[in-house]
């Protein structure tokens, strides 16, 4: 399965040139990256969809990390029996606080969008020029983007309940995890074995491919409805805001469960 592509795997992203300013001209894209800027995008600014007032430094810490690569890529919804090369939706970059995000989304009713990165990127810078640095500043969408312009961009507000603890020896390992769990927006019970109506038994780990990177989530003891999208997006925060510098990490207020990202050994500590 192809995998997500971060260009800041295994490291938190540089922003020291705009985390101590409030200062808009340090966080406007660079000419490469605006150079399709006049291309005729659709862009709407929608505070109440997706948020207002986001984190300008963590949104261009999560546009930065949008490779700039010219391949065009096949985007089609995870688990869905597409062919193994499609690039695995959904899929978000995250600024290192979390706080702001990018998000790929089909559109026109097809099961697959083609688009490259670089594409992704450039209609990112714009809808941050447009929505996030202007008054009021608020999260939007912009289509007509390129490719087969079936794919939408959206950029959102998040407020995290992540607290990182405990160390990772690469987060490199996680890649596969946030990739492949599932990520449905089916709601489904989850639960103790023995509570009534349990789909998805808890506790329950997903384990990547190398058995290092350990998603561990938990129950408080009852059953709640949530959606396996809801927990693949506090494991990709947690990852955002702890595995990229190296540490694990716990997300909780996700109603009765709560999860913990682990590296191998934190986790048989914790276990």
């Amino acid at each position: 399965m192809a995998m997500p592509l971060h260009s800041t795997y295994g490291q938190a992203t540089d922003l020291s040139t705009v985390l101590n300013s409030t200062s808009l001209d340090l966080l406007v894209p660079s000419e490469g990256d605006i150079q399709d800027l006049n291309a005729s995008y659709d862009i709407r600014c929608d505070g109440a969809r997706y948020g207002f007032n986001p984190s300008l430094s963590d949104c261009e810490g999560a546009r930065s990390s949008i490779p700039p690569d010219s391949e065009q890529f096949n985007f089609g919804e995870r688990h869905t029996g597409l062919p193994p090369d499609t690039f695995p939706l959904p899929y978000i970059i995250m600024g290192d606080k979390a706080e702001c995000f990018f998000q790929t989304e089909i559109i026109g009713g097809g099961a697959t969008a083609r688009a490259s990165l670089f594409q992704v990127r450039s209609a990112a810078s714009a809808l941050f020029l447009k929505c996030a640095s202007n008054h009021p500043s608020q999260g939007g969408i912009v289509t007509n983007i390129g490719g087969d312009n079936n794919i939408a961009v959206t950029m959102r507000v998040f407020e995290p309940k992540v607290r990182c603890r405990g160390s990772f020896e690469t987060a490199a390992s996680c890649k596969d995890v946030l990739a492949d769990m599932p990520a449905s927006t089916d709601l489904e019970v989850f639960g103790p074995r023995d509570t009534p109506f349990v789909k998805e038994i808890l506790p329950q780990d997903i384990v990547s491919e190398d058995d290092k990177c350990i998603v561990r989530l938990y129950s408080t003891g009852r059953s709640d409805v949530v959606a396996w999208y809801q927990i693949w997006e506090a494991v990709e925060a947690t990852f955002a805001m702890c595995g990229r510098s190296y540490q694990g990490g716990s997300y909780r207020e996700l109603g009765e469960s709560f999860l913990r990202l682990s590296w191998e050994s934190e986790a048989e500590a914790v276990g």
